[in-house]
């Protein structure tokens, strides 16, 4: 990727995600499922944010990762493979302008293999750190949001400026939905009736398959502070409703922001 100025964030083409398309998507989900899996088996660990993030630096090839959880625009939580990732969470929170918080604000991923670029210079000009101050010079983001729930970003930054490869950038994504799903998990026993028949409803409100509809239910308790079985209350009463239009963004690893 070159440096082609500051660019507003592409519209998603139709069944593309940075140029893969969803059945390969999901192969790459599975097929990162199981190494994680196999990873978190050889060191004994449950998983959890931090580890994954180490996960995500060992797979991706990066010098480091790091998962902003956010809610009202404030981060709730920063967890990075190093010091590096820190001090930019900190940075992006204090000036309110970086990668991370473009993703955040756009629910696209936002792609900087060249931090000291005149573009991204001139986008966020409080960011403009020399790399052996800041420790990174190159930044590739992607959103956590699930259709208007938007729950931070995933970072992956590099000591050198450089790209990353297409299948990089596609994993990038996916562990950022993964990340998603690890931060939102919940308690609340899943054989619990009324969680079971909320997540139908849901699912018939918005035309998806159950799973889709769960992580739904699971993103919004999150966001809203709620119990999982106090919000499936709530929509088996018929007093809170999931619309379609709620989807109608991009999701992580859809169109993006190249600088």
């Amino acid at each position: 990727m070159t440096d082609t100025g500051a660019q507003r964030p592409r519209r998603p083409v139709p069944g593309k995600r940075l140029g893969v398309t969803y059945d390969g998507r999901a192969r790459h989900r599975a097929e990162l499922m199981a190494w994680i899996a196999a990873a978190a088996a050889e060191t004994g660990a449950e998983l959890s944010p931090d580890l994954l993030c180490e996960f995500a630096r060992r797979r991706l090839a990066v010098d480091g990762v790091l998962l902003v959880v956010t809610i009202d625009a404030g981060a709730v939580a920063t967890h990075a493979t190093g010091p590096p990732g820190l001090l930019l969470a900190e940075l992006e929170l204090t000036s309110g302008e970086g990668p991370l918080t473009t993703a955040i604000q756009t629910s696209l991923p936002v792609l900087v293999p060249d931090l000291a670029a005149q573009s991204a210079v001139s986008r966020w000009p409080l960011l403009a750190h020399p790399p052996d101050v800041l420790g990174i010079a190159a930044v590739f983001a992607f959103p956590m949001a699930l259709g208007a729930v938007h729950l931070g970003a995933f970072g992956a930054y590099c000591s050198a400026p450089r790209p990353l490869s297409e299948r990089a950038l596609t994993e990038a994504a996916v562990f950022a939905r993964i990340a998603m799903e690890l931060v939102t998990a919940d308690t609340a026993p899943l054989t619990s009736p009324q969680i079971h028949q909320a997540t139908g409803m849901i699912a018939v409100q918005l035309g998806t398959d159950v799973s889709a509809a769960f992580a739904r239910l699971r993103a919004r308790a999150f966001v809203e502070g709620r119990g999982l079985a106090e919000l499936a209350s709530e929509v088996v009463a018929r007093r809170v409703r999931f619309t379609p239009d709620d989807d109608n963004r991009a999701r992580p690893g859809q169109g993006g922001a190249s600088l």
